[in-house]
């Protein structure tokens, strides 16, 4: 997860700039939050879709395998009967179901690891996300007692003016 510790560290380094020269911290992060939990959600739509895409293939992959198991009971039939020309039609459909085979295990393979990497993403997303809101309440919490200090500044010197 190396690309996305970078990604992080990158993200945060940018948002941390924008809140040193931020007049309203709060609106910012808010607004950085809001960002974040949009992002979370494409993810999940993105995730759906994938697995959807994985159970498609799963299943073109089971029914080639049928064929291929169907195919070879009428070949058994065929040679049984002795009709070589339905032995002749049924292997030639039963090898073109066969060259299937590698492309679909490929593919099924592939969204399988994309799924894994997606899953891994939502989860460094989530955490973040929770590390961001922890932190959100820590600036927010700061931001009240420094406006508190502020007036109670501001109270002191009004007195002394008088």
């Amino acid at each position: 997860m190396g690309v996305w510790d970078r990604y992080y560290d990158i993200m945060s380094a940018n948002y941390n700039a924008k809140l040193a020269d931020s007049k309203n911290v709060e609106k910012e992060l808010n607004a950085y939050l809001r960002s974040l939990k949009k992002d979370y959600d494409l993810a999940r739509q993105e995730k759906s879709t994938l697995l959807a895409g994985e159970v498609r293939v799963m299943r073109e992959l089971t029914d080639v395998k049928l064929e291929i198991d169907r195919l070879n009971d009428y070949i058994k039939k065929a040679e049984d009967e002795g009709r070589q020309e339905l032995i002749d039609y049924f292997t030639k459909r039963q090898r073109e179901q066969q060259e299937k085979l590698p492309k679909l295990e490929a593919r099924h393979e592939r969204d399988m690891a994309d799924n894994e990497k997606l899953n891994a993403m939502l989860d460094k997303l989530m955490s973040d996300i929770a590390k961001l809101e922890s932190k959100a309440y820590e600036i927010k919490e700061k931001l009240i007692q420094a406006r508190a200090k502020e007036g109670e500044n501001l109270w002191d010197s009004s007195k002394t003016n008088f």
